[in-house]
């Protein structure tokens, strides 16, 4: 069984099955390099800062075979979360992503549809998605990127604030 979680201009994201567990199949566009690119990081990663784990590459079409990582985006938990439980999460967040830079790269696209939350075993953890735009650390990528964050949370609270209104 075969499911679609997103459909983009550079590439279909789909849940398959592959040796036995769910996985996500990211096929990108012939010419797109972001897929690329992605699997080059997410190989270098292998699971820091809750990045998917590549099972298997293709060269020919740009895909990837990756751990699929159950869970929602950090806008759904966002909403209905508890102020303590959004700021536990928030700082899982941060350290994930301090993670991907102590180890040399630059997330550069963090957006709360690029953070899944997942609970297991009365645990929750944050996985960060979608290294298509992915640099070699530098000061300026870093910079930006924690000014990204901070910009998605002031966006998730105020997200919040309104919809509970």
């Amino acid at each position: 069984m075969i499911n679609c979680l997103s459909s983009r201009h550079e590439g279909d994201i789909l849940k398959v099955w592959y040796r036995g567990r769910a996985a996500c199949l990211k096929i990108g566009q012939k010419n797109h390099k972001s897929t690329r690119i992605e699997a080059k990081v997410l190989a270098y990663l292998e699971g820091i800062g809750g990045a998917p784990k590549i099972y298997a590459l293709s060269t020919h079409r740009p895909a990837i075979i990756m751990e699929y990582l159950n869970g929602v985006s950090l806008q759904q938990f966002y909403v209905n979360a508890s102020p303590e439980l959004r700021k536990n999460i928030e700082s899982l967040v941060r350290y994930k992503l301090g993670q991907i830079h102590f180890v040399g790269y630059v997330h550069c696209n963090i957006t709360a549809s690029n953070v899944i939350v997942s609970h297991q075993d009365g645990e929750y953890d944050v996985h960060i998605l979608d290294y298509g735009r992915a640099r070699p650390y530098k000061e300026e990528f870093a910079d930006k990127d924690v000014h990204d964050v901070d910009r998605m949370f002031q966006g998730l609270e105020w997200l919040t604030r309104f919809t509970k209104s």
